[in-house]
C-alpha cells in the first residue's frame, strides 16, 4: 500500500487532479488565476525560509494549495475562451478561407475525415490573419483529392466552421466530447473543389522524418503481407495505425479482453525498451558517461517511436516512466514505482490537462497501478496451496496472475465505458502478449530490412504470417467459449466513484489495520448495492418513450418494464440504429426488442398498436405518416409524434386532432418542420422539433 512519506509525487497528483477536475465542472476564464498562482508559488519559497517549528506544515499546505489552483489554471489555459489567437475569435458565420496543415492520414468512413491544424484565416488570400488550433475536418466521400493528403501537407480550404455538438441522445457514445479532450471544438465541412494543396510541407523535420518512416512502413507491409486482416493488425500493433482493421476481427479482439494489443501501448513501449537496452548493455558498460549514453539513446529511440506511432496518451504515458525510471536506476540509490508513475502522470498532466479525462490515459495509469498493488498478492496466493517447480508452468502462472492484477482496477472502468467484461481476458492475454511481442520484433525488423536487404524480408513475411494465423485462431476461438463475455452491464458514473472509493478505503485499512476504514468501505460498497437496487427495481415497472435525433429519419423506443418496441426510417441502416440506441437500452435493462414498423396491429398487455394509433397506459400517441386517416370527428390524443409523408394541410390540423403536445421528428422535410414550427407558435401548441432540442423522452406515469 501506498506511504505518503516516501511518495511526494503521489500526492501532489492528486491534488492536481482536483484542480483539473474542479475547472472542468466549475470554470472561470479569468487572467486573474494567473496571479494568484504566482503569488501562491511566491508564498511557497518564502515559507521555507521561515523558521517556525511549523515551517513544514505550512509549506506543505501552500505547495499542495499551488499545485491545485495550478491545475485549475493549466486547464483554463488551453481552453480557446483564454488564447486569444485561437481561430475561433476570427471565424465568421460566413464560409472562410483558411491556411492549415494536415495532421493525420485521412480516414474513409462515410466521408473522408482528419484533423487539421489551423495556421491563418479570413475572408481573402492577401488578409489572413495567423491563427493557433485545431479542428475536425470533413471531405465528401467522392472527393479524389482528399484521399492523398498527407500529415504535413499546406492546405487552402473555403469552408463553413461550425461548433461541435454534444449528442443529446441518451447514453449514446459523444465523439464530439472526445474530440474536446483532443483540443477540437470546431468542425470545418469542405465541398469538393473547394480546397486545394499549396504543395508545401509544413511539418517539423522530425515530424517528416516521422511520417516518411511511417509512410514506408505501411507500404512494407501492403507489400509483404498478403491477406487483409495480416496486414491491418500488423499496422495497427506496429504503428498504432487501426483505420484498416476488419469491423468483425475487432469485435473478436474486444470481447476476449485482447484489444488492447491492436494500440500501441505501454506494452509496446516496454518491449522496444526490452530489446534495444538488451543490445546497449552489451555495447556499454557501467560508468556514468556510458549510462548517459545509454540514457540518451533510449531516449531518442522512444521519442522517435512515440512521433511514428501518433504519441497517444498510453505510449507517452510509458515513455515518461521509461526516461523517469532510468534516470533515478542510473544516478539515485533507490528507486519508487509509485513515485515514477505519479511523476510521469503529473508531467503529462501538466503538459496537457485534457488527457485526464481520455479513456486511453485513464486505462493506461490504472492497469500499471493496479499491477504494482496487486501483483505480489495475486502471484504469491497460488504458492499457499500449490508448489511450482516447473518453469512453463510458472511462466504461465506469471502471465496469468499479471492480467488478473491488471484487471483489478480496470474491470469497473471497462464495465463503465464498455458495457461488457471478457470473462477469459486471463487467458487471451497468455496469447495476445506473447504475440504482440513477436509482432512488434518482427515487425520492426521487416521495415529495417526493407531499407538494408529486402529480400531477407521474405522470410521474415512467412513467419509474420504464421503468428498472425495463430493469434487471430487463438483469439476467435476464445470469443466461441461458452459465456466468454458478460454484456449488458452497466455503471453509473456515482456507482463507479462509490466502487473506486470503497476499494481505496479497503485498502488503506487492510494497511494500517483500522477497522474504521473498513467500516467506511464496507458502508460505501452497501450504498453502492443499494443504488444498484433502486435502479434495478426503477426498471422494472418503467414506462418511457425516448424519440431520438438522427438527420437520416427517425427512431422511436418505448419501453415497458424489460421490453421495446422500436418504430425506424426504413432508410437508416441497422448498424446506425445500434450506435444511437444501445446504450439507452442497456440502461433500460431491455431482454427484447420488438419491431413495429412492419406490424399494423399488436396487442400486448397495456401496449396496444392499431395502424397509426398506439396506446400505452395512459398515454395515447398518434404516429402522423402517410397512413393516417382524417377521423370523422375531432381525435383527442395526448402525443402526436409526426413522421412526415402526410398529405394533411398543417394550417388545418386541428380540424381533426387536439393534442397536448407535438412531436417533430427528422423524417419531416426541412421545410415542413418550419412550417410546424410557424403554426405551433401562432396557435400557441406545444411543439418539440427533434433537430432543434435534440433527442426528447416522455415518462409515462
Amino acid at each position: 500500500m501506498i506511504f505518503w512519506g516516501d511518495k511526494p509525487f503521489a500526492r501532489l497528483c492528486l491534488v492536481l487532479i482536483c484542480g483539473i477536475v474542479t475547472a472542468k465542472y466549475i470554470t472561470c476564464y479569468t487572467t486573474i488565476l494567473y496571479y494568484i498562482s504566482f503569488t501562491l508559488l511566491l508564498a511557497v519559497l518564502l515559507s521555507t525560509f521561515l523558521t517556525s517549528r511549523y515551517r513544514d506544515y505550512y509549506t506543505g499546505f501552500l505547495l499542495l494549495l499551488f499545485v491545485g489552483i495550478g491545475g485549475y489554471t493549466r486547464y483554463t489555459m488551453v481552453h480557446p475562451n483564454m488564447d486569444k489567437t485561437h481561430y475561433s475569435h476570427y471565424k465568421s458565420k460566413d464560409q472562410v478561407l483558411i491556411s492549415a496543415e494536415i495532421k493525420s492520414i485521412p480516414k474513409k468512413t462515410t466521408r473522408y475525415s482528419c484533423f487539421i491544424k489551423v495556421n491563418a484565416i479570413g475572408s481573402h488570400p492577401d488578409s489572413l490573419y495567423a491563427v493557433t488550433g485545431k479542428m475536425a475536418a470533413y471531405f465528401n466521400l467522392k472527393d479524389s483529392i482528399a484521399c492523398h493528403y498527407r500529415p504535413g501537407d499546406e492546405i487552402l480550404v473555403h469552408g463553413s466552421i461550425s461548433a461541435l455538438r454534444h449528442s443529446t441522445n441518451p447514453f449514446a457514445f459523444d465523439f464530439n466530447d472526445y474530440l474536446k479532450t483532443k483540443h477540437i471544438h470546431h468542425r470545418l465541412d469542405i465541398n469538393i473543389g473547394s480546397h486545394r494543396s499549396t504543395k508545401q510541407n509544413l511539418a517539423s523535420a522530425i515530424e517528416k522524418a516521422a511520417n516518411s518512416i511511417r509512410s514506408k512502413a505501411i507500404g512494407t507491409f501492403d507489400k509483404y503481407l498478403e491477406e487483409q486482416n495480416h496486414r491491418s493488425l500488423a499496422k495497427a500493433m506496429v504503428l498504432g495505425f487501426r483505420n484498416t482493421i476488419d469491423p468483425s476481427l475487432y469485435k473478436s479482439y474486444t470481447s476476449t479482453g485482447a484489444v488492447h494489443v491492436l494500440a500501441v501501448s505501454g506494452l509496446h513501449v516496454g518491449i522496444l525498451c526490452q530489446i534495444i537496452l538488451l543490445i546497449l548493455n552489451r555495447l556499454f558498460k557501467s560508468s556514468n558517461i556510458e549510462k548517459l549514453l545509454k540514457l540518451s539513446f533510449l531516449s531518442l529511440t522512444v521519442f522517435i517511436y512515440v512521433i511514428i506511432t501518433g504519441a497517444s496518451a498510453a505510449v507517452m504515458r510509458a515513455s515518461v516512466m521509461v526516461i523517469i525510471y532510468y534516470i533515478g536506476k542510473y544516478w539515485a540509490e533507490r528507486v519508487n514505482k509509485y513515485n515514477v508513475l505519479s511523476l510521469a502522470a503529473f508531467l503529462l498532466l501538466i503538459y496537457d490537462p485534457y488527457m485526464l479525462f481520455q479513456a486511453s490515459f485513464q486505462f493506461s495509469f490504472l492497469a500499471i497501478l493496479s499491477i504494482m498493488l496487486f501483483y505480489n498478492s495475486v502471484y504469491e496466493w497460488l504458492f499457499t496451496y500449490v508448489e511450482l517447480r516447473s518453469r512453463i508452468i510458472n511462466y504461465i502462472w506469471q502471465m496469468i496472475a499479471l492480467s488478473i492484477a491488471a484487471q483489478i482496477l480496470v474491470a469497473p472502468l471497462t464495465i463503465y465505458y464498455f458495457h461488457k467484461f471478457p470473462l477469459y481476458f486471463w487467458l487471451s492475454g497468455m496469447v495476445a502478449v506473447p504475440a504482440a511481442y513477436a509482432v512488434l520484433v518482427f515487425g520492426i525488423l521487416m521495415i529495417i530490412m526493407e531499407y538494408l536487404a529486402p529480400c531477407l524480408n521474405l522470410i521474415i513475411d512467412y513467419i509474420l504470417s504464421g503468428i498472425f494465423k495463430i493469434f487471430i485462431s487463438s483469439i476467435q476461438t476464445i470469443e466461441r467459449f461458452p459465456y466468454a463475455t458478460f454484456e449488458n452491464l452497466w455503471l453509473y458514473t456515482h456507482e463507479l466513484v462509490i466502487l473506486y472509493l470503497s476499494l481505496i478505503f479497503f485498502l488503506v485499512g487492510q494497511h494500517a489495520i483500522k477497522a474504521k476504514y473498513i467500516i467506511l468501505s464496507l458502508t460505501l460498497f452497501l450504498l453502492f448495492v443499494g443504488s444498484r437496487n433502486y435502479h434495478s427495481n426503477q426498471r422494472v415497472n418503467q414506462s418511457h418513450i425516448t424519440v431520438y435525433e438522427n438527420y437520416k429519419g427517425h427512431i422511436i423506443d418505448i419501453f415497458d418494464g424489460d421490453m421495446c418496441y422500436n418504430l425506424k426510417s426504413t432508410s437508416i441502416k441497422e448498424r446506425n440504429i445500434e450506435f444511437i440506441t444501445t446504450n439507452n437500452r442497456i440502461n433500460k435493462q431491455v431482454k427484447s426488442v420488438i419491431d413495429l414498423n412492419d406490424k399494423e396491429i399488436y396487442l400486448n398487455n397495456s401496449f396496444i398498436k392499431n395502424k397509426s394509433l398506439i396506446q400505452f397506459k395512459e398515454e395515447s400517441i398518434l404516429l402522423l405518416d402517410n397512413t393516417f386517416n382524417p377521423p370523422d370527428s375531432i381525435l383527442p390524443i395526448n402525443t402526436v409524434i409526426i413522421l412526415g409523408s402526410h398529405k394533411i394541410n398543417i394550417d388545418t390540423i386541428q380540424k381533426y386532432i387536439n393534442a397536448e403536445r407535438w412531436i417533430i421528428t427528422q423524417s419531416e422535410s426541412m421545410y415542413r418542420q418550419r412550417k410546424w414550427l410557424n403554426w405551433c407558435s401562432k396557435t400557441g401548441n406545444e411543439c418539440i422539433a427533434i433537430n432543434k432540442t435534440g433527442a426528447y423522452s416522455i415518462d409515462i406515469k
